[in-house]
């Protein structure tokens, strides 16, 4: 996943619905390998909070970043207080994923634009 936006707070989050047992930061805590650079490349510093799910930017960015990190999909393996309608999980066939399952934004965002690359062949499905 990649994204361009603004973080005018120097923090970035997903949104957090009840967590299973072992990701107790819910869906933050399947994303792997977070970068944010600065339109020139040049990395801008992460650490996870432990409490919730976000991460932190310092020194805080001005401008906008670019975001990179990839999305564990094996949510199927947790039990959902709120069942799998809200998980991200693959099957043979497909992939499945809800928006608060795979965006890591900054808060209060509004609304965004969001493009799909997807392989010839491939069909995407969205409400």
């Amino acid at each position: 996943m990649s994204a361009t936006l603004p973080v005018p707070k120097g923090r970035l989050v997903m949104v957090q619905s009840n967590t299973p047992e072992g990701v107790p930061l819910g869906f933050a805590d399947l994303v792997e390998g977070l970068i944010v650079k600065y339109s020139a490349g040049i990395e801008i510093p992460v650490v996870q909070d432990e409490k919730f799910p976000s991460w932190v930017l310092e020194p805080v960015p001005e401008g906008e970043v670019t975001i990179e990190y990839r999305l564990r999909l094996d949510h199927d393996e947790y039990r959902w207080p709120v069942g799998m309608n809200e998980a991200a999980y693959t099957t043979d066939e497909m992939l499945f994923f809800t928006g608060q399952a795979t965006f890591v934004h900054a808060p209060n965002m509004g609304e965004i634009e969001i493009e799909f690359e997807i392989p010839e062949g491939w069909t995407l499905s969205t409400p």
